[in-house]
């Protein structure tokens, strides 16, 4: 039997990367998945998935998102936010101040904004699965990307506080904190000009490539299956790492 068989899903930022990636998974396995994003995106496999193009950052627009999962497919019993951005390859002395605020908007302010929206409902239904993107660079601080760093730090914090402001059972928030993962924003890290420090991060990257150090998306795949199941009711407020190279900090 499949975990998620039957269940409502939203998956954020399911237009492209791991977000696609996992809304597919999710659908192939019998949930019934909302994918949301920036972009029009492709249906997940179930036959009813639903479509929502809107903005993480708008609070209208998760709600809007929010308010037809309800209607169409009734409570969201599985929340997964893979929304998120890199930002600027720089040291910060390089950074302005509307690029630092843009990440943390989309990929702290945004998994705020789904998770207070929807956790709600979740403890009034009496069961709830949230998993929330992070990242290993909200651990180990690598250099020249200290906006994006900050972001999955505050999500890891994000979901910790929230853990523990859960006061009933069968509802959950996890985090996952991917490495380097072959997905189209770690390309870009990739074609980035070098900025200060930054070119060793760049060359860094290349390099993990060539060696083959990369995760696929698929590899993370059945661990968001395992997090979004029944199975998975004793484990709350924890943030698991996936990486097989030691990340540079």
């Amino acid at each position: 039997m499949n975990k998620v068989q039957g269940k409502v899903a939203i998956v954020t930022g399911a237009g492209r990367g791991l977000g696609a990636h996992v809304a597919h998974s999710l659908g192939e396995k019998g949930a019934h998945v909302v994918t949301f994003d920036r972009e029009i995106v492709a249906k997940a496999e179930s036959s009813d998935a639903i479509v929502i193009k809107g903005d993480v950052t708008s609070e209208s627009d998760v709600e809007s998102c929010i308010k037809v999962t309800k209607d169409k497919l009734g409570t969201p019993q599985i929340l997964v936010t893979c929304a998120g951005i890199f930002g600027p390859s720089a040291i910060v002395q390089y950074i302005n101040r509307s690029e630092w605020e843009n990440v943390l908007r989309v990929n702290l302010t945004g998994t705020f904004l789904f998770v207070k929206k929807v956790l709600p409902l979740m403890l009034e239904h009496g069961w709830g699965r949230i998993v929330c993107f992070a990242s290993t660079a909200g651990v180990a601080n690598p250099p020249g990307n200290a906006p994006y760093n900050v972001s999955k730090a505050g999500v890891i914090s994000l979901m910790h506080t929230v853990s523990q402001e859960i006061d009933i059972e069968n509802v959950c928030i996890n985090a996952i904190c991917p490495g380097n993962t072959d997905t189209p924003m770690t390309q870009s890290i990739e074609r980035s000009a070098s900025t200060g420090k930054t070119g060793d991060r760049v060359a860094y990257h290349r390099q993990l490539r060539e060696k083959g150090l990369y995760h696929q998306p698929e590899d993370i795949m059945d661990l968001i299956t395992f997090l979004t199941s029944e199975e998975s009711q004793y484990i709350n407020g924890q943030f698991i790492q996936l990486t097989a190279t030691r990340m540079r900090g």
